[in-house]
């Protein structure tokens, strides 16, 4: 069995609202009240708020510790003045605080901030690693749903968050409900000098080559597609 890959954070990196200080922190931890003598690897990090907080690693990479408890705190005040986030409020049954159908909404904004706030995610190079940010306030998934609802409305079936200004931050007055078309037009052009269908992996260091061969309705089609494909390459040596 491979052993898991070990991660690690450097100074000055950030997640959620939280700046690492210091990259390597050993933390004493229990298991059902019984004290492991093995530590966990962890870091000390400074919360925007001015406080220190230590913290294991796993939790940072998972999104699971965003501050210093100073966020937590945010959310409970926002659920007694904003009236929409204490409806939200009163929906949530969960430790995060979205259940039911709500629970997608939450899925969405942890992906949004894992992109632009966790070096490990797949999608950092192009939101995080250029300097996309979530503005302070959508830290906080009740205030983030809140405006949402306020300024949107309804997610349209089919359409998901869509930054107006591809080189801005999540933020309020730059986004939009949009389907996978208009997003697609939205984005970057091509950098020059690398050529169409040359696709770079930054989390494995490698380039793939992409062909788009069409659209289809159901995975079975999309399957026969590609096996057509695959005998055609196999045929002309190419594979």
């Amino acid at each position: 069995m491979a052993r898991p890959k070990l991660r690690y954070v450097s100074a000055g990196q950030r997640f959620g609202r939280g700046v690492v200080i210091d990259p390597e922190v050993s933390l004493r931890h229990s298991r059902k009240g019984v004290l492991l003598a093995s530590p966990l690897r962890g870091a000390r990090l400074r919360c925007d708020c001015g406080s220190e907080y230590e913290t294991a690693l796993g939790s940072l990479f998972r999104c699971a510790v965003m501050s210093c408890g100073c966020l937590r705190r945010e959310m409970s005040r926002a659920r007694i003045t904003e009236p929409r986030v204490q409806q939200l409020g009163r929906e949530a049954t969960t430790k995060h605080g979205m259940a039911g159908a709500r629970r997608e909404d939450y899925n969405r904004w942890r992906a949004m901030i894992r992109r632009c706030e966790n070096p490990a995610s797949a999608g950092y190079a192009n939101y995080g690693g250029r300097g996309i940010a979530v503005c302070p306030r959508w830290r906080n998934v009740l205030l983030y749903l809140a405006d949402l609802d306020r300024l949107l409305g309804p997610r349209p079936p089919g359409t998901s968050l869509d930054r107006i200004d591809n080189d801005g931050d999540y933020e309020p007055g730059n986004v939009r409900w949009a389907v996978r078309g208009v997003q697609s037009r939205n984005r970057r052009p091509r950098r020059a000098g690398v050529p169409r269908g040359a696709i770079y992996l930054p989390r494995h260091g490698v380039w793939v080559a992409k062909i788009q061969l069409g659209t289809c309705t159901t995975a079975e089609e999309a399957g026969a597609l590609y096996q057509q494909a695959a005998q055609v390459l196999r045929e002309t040596g190419l594979l």
